[in-house]
């Protein structure tokens, strides 16, 4: 999928975004990518940014994505 928008809640603040792209890698697994980095990144890098980390949550979100943790590679 292309641009898919989500809105999370955490605490009580929601936070909404837009993931550029996101890719069925089989299995279950999920993609994650972020096209304005500029750059490509590593999986320790992505880890540590709180972009990809609040992308993480939404992928997890019983209403978004409904995948557990596990099944997302940022």
């Amino acid at each position: 999928a292309i641009e898919q928008k989500f809105t999370i809640k955490i605490n009580n603040l929601k936070v909404g975004g837009r993931i550029d792209r996101i890719d069925d890698l089989g299995k279950g697994i999920l993609g994650i990518i972020d096209y304005k980095t500029g750059k490509i990144v590593n999986q320790k890098e992505a880890d540590k940014s709180m972009q990809m980390s609040i992308y993480a949550l939404a992928s997890i979100d019983p209403w978004i994505f409904k995948k557990d943790l596990y099944q997302v590679k940022l």
